[in-house]
């Protein structure tokens, strides 16, 4: 549906598909159709949320615009939870889900995955 979009927010090793986040487990990628914005993209060095400003390059870059849906992922539900706050209570877009199943959930499914 292209009015929903799927957001992976795990590192770009990832969600490449080159590099699991621990040890040297490598990742089998994303979610087909998901969209690549990291976690840490919506933080300042210090950890703190950026503008709206600075956000709004994102979404924009992106093609976001307030009327579709949003669902965010990563792993475990963690990360994504990052990038909700941020869309979702900064950006005030009304419709952010978090797959709370995650991409662990995906995966043990056997459901498709891409790189």
């Amino acid at each position: 549906n292209e009015n929903v979009v799927l957001i992976d927010a795990r590192g770009t090793e990832e969600y490449s598909g080159i590099k699991h986040e621990k040890k040297n487990k490598y990742s089998k990628g994303h979610i087909p159709g998901a969209i690549h914005i990291e976690f840490k993209d919506v933080l300042n060095e210090d950890k703190s949320f950026k503008s709206v400003e600075d956000m709004q390059k994102i979404t924009d870059a992106n093609g976001f615009t307030p009327e579709k849906t949003y669902v965010v992922y990563c792993k475990t539900g963690v990360k994504a939870s990052v990038v909700f706050v941020a869309l979702k209570n900064i950006l005030e877009y009304p419709n952010v889900k978090l797959y709370d199943g995650a991409y662990l959930e995906w995966e043990l499914k056997g459901k498709p995955l891409e790189k």
